[in-house]
């Protein structure tokens, strides 16, 4: 993760990480495990950025911008939004256009539009 703005809050007694806040010029990039093939690469922009380890979510806003995350490879493409909730766990993105409401989209290449 790059960003000129990075804030940590420590679990209780200082024990690992309850939350991550980024600002300004955010850029992500790591590697989503693949069922039968190598893992790919993610990356992704954003104007702040929150991640809570416990429930493994990445919330990417694009206050000035769209908010985007590529995935590269097979499949891939790129996405963007006002908020984008990435689910690192899951591969899921869910996807806050501004205009039409939400969306969640299956990084395997399958999507899913919400109601």
């Amino acid at each position: 993760m790059e960003a000129e703005r990075l804030e940590v809050d420590l679990g209780d007694s200082g024990q690992g990480i309850r939350e991550i806040r980024a600002a300004q010029r955010i850029r992500i990039e790591f590697r989503q495990p693949g069922a039968d093939e190598p893992p790919r690469l993610v990356s992704g922009t954003a104007d702040r950025l929150v991640y809570t380890p416990v429930n493994q979510t990445i919330l990417l806003f694009g206050d000035d911008a769209p908010a985007t995350v590529r995935q590269i490879g097979k499949g891939g493409g790129t996405t963007g939004g006002r908020v984008l909730r990435y689910r690192v766990d899951l591969g899921t993105l869910e996807v806050d256009s501004g205009d039409h409401g939400p969306g969640t989209i299956k990084t395997d290449g399958a999507s899913d539009r919400r109601p």
